[in-house]
């Protein structure tokens, strides 16, 4: 746990000197990223979790459906080097997904929701080619389960792992007009640990098994790049 923690500690300082350096540099080796990615998981723990709910509470309606499908936010910035170039970045992704029905001895509904988010800080380098550049990175996973109930008011948090992963992707890069230009980003995040999803079994009833998260991601990142194109 000190090493997770201190690790976590060099990310998040590595990550500000990162942005105060920015700001000191050469304005012509800098690129503002912004984008929108969408993401595949396998996710099979997690289905499985959501299925053997399901199994487990006929009344259910509308079941919850499979989570498959992620989408989000990206920000970075990113120094040119000469053969290299070093990116900050920041992605978040969720989704949500809910359940409704009327329970045994029970006359009115009651819909559940479950929401699952992302918020991922990154440092990485890529290298420096015209039309396309590998990269990679390390990331630090700041992810969060919250629910929902008809028969309460306002959202709960039921969990929040951090822990750390990596991307590797491709920048297909094309230029646009003057600083401006657009990249598409194909992309794999692994998770170099899963924790386990304990908490979320507790609330969903499901405790004779163990659950992990995993976050195994197929994705596409679509990105405006603002600044140099060469």
């Amino acid at each position: 746990m000190a090493d997770s923690t201190n690790l976590a500690g060099l990310i998040q300082n590595s990550l500000l000197f990162a942005l105060l350096f920015a700001g000191t540099v050469s304005f012509g080796q800098i690129n503002l990223l912004v984008g929108y990615g969408l993401g595949y998981q396998p996710s099979s723990d997690l289905n499985q979790m959501i299925e053997d709910h399901n199994n487990d509470t006929e009344w259910y309606k509308d079941e919850f459906n499979e989570l498959r499908l992620t989408h989000g936010l990206y920000l970075g910035i990113r120094y040119n080097w000469g053969p290299l170039k070093s990116v900050v970045s920041y992605r978040n992704s969720g989704v949500r997904m809910s359940a409704e029905g009327i329970p045994p001895q029970q006359s009115d509904a009651f819909r559940r929701k479950l929401f699952f988010r992302n918020n991922v800080l990154s440092i990485g380098v890529e290298s420096n080619y015209e039309t396309v550049d590998w990269g990679i990175s390390l990331d630090q996973n700041f992810y969060r389960i919250s629910a929902e109930t008809s028969d309460l008011s306002d959202s709960y948090s039921i969990q929040k792992p951090s822990f750390f992963s990596g991307h590797l992707y491709l920048n297909i890069n094309l230029k646009g007009y003057n600083n401006l230009g657009f990249t598409i980003q194909p992309y794999v995040q692994y998770p170099f640990t899963m924790p386990d999803l304990e908490a979320l079994s507790e609330e969903l009833d499901l405790t004779e098994r163990r659950y992990d998260l995993d976050i195994t991601t197929f994705g596409i990142t679509l990105l405006l790049v603002n600044g140099p194109q060469d």
